[in-house]
């Protein structure tokens, strides 16, 4: 049995968790079961697959990947993990997700997506004048931040967009 396909803008309701087989020990998040999805993500798109609560998440590029793309543990909330194909072809992922522990029977998955901006990485950052606001740009697309820009206490940024100043 392969993966089930998870269809970007679909939602899978009901799935049992009572079912699969073990997490990938690539991923730093525990699974006590894991069902196995994939996810078609458009070329130059980050695609967000959100899980109900009490559920891991784990981004795989294969299922024999030695190196986890992302995971997410549910600590009592929603959880997601992005997947991004900055390439020109449609690209295909791995997505485990699975139980935490004492969970519910059934867990809910959903994907959706926006285009990547070109901004997301330093070297493509735009253009801006000094003076001028910036308003109304999300940042789900933007790319992953510096780490010399995080900051040295709280939460790190998970998402960010450059832009340069002249």
């Amino acid at each position: 049995a392969g993966a089930t396909p998870l269809t970007v803008g679909a939602s899978l309701v009901g799935e049992a968790l009572d079912t699969g087989g073990a997490g990938p020990a690539v991923c730093p998040v525990p699974f006590e079961r894991a069902r196995y999805y994939s996810v078609s993500v458009p070329a130059n798109t980050v695609v967000t697959v959100s899980g109900s609560v009490q559920v891991s998440l784990a981004a795989l590029d294969t299922c024999a990947a030695t190196v986890c793309a992302g995971s997410a543990l549910s600590t009592g909330a929603s959880v997601s993990v992005q997947l991004r194909n900055g390439g020109m072809a449609a690209r295909t992922f791995i997505v485990a997700a699975g139980a935490t522990g004492a969970t519910p029977a059934t867990m809910s998955l959903s994907a959706t997506s926006v285009p990547l901006v070109p901004n997301d990485a330093c070297s493509g950052a735009s253009s801006a004048m000094p003076g001028t606001p910036i308003t109304g740009e999300s940042l789900v697309a933007g790319g992953a931040p510096l780490a010399v820009c995080q900051p040295a206490t709280g939460t790190p940024e998970s998402r960010a967009r450059y832009y340069g100043f002249s």
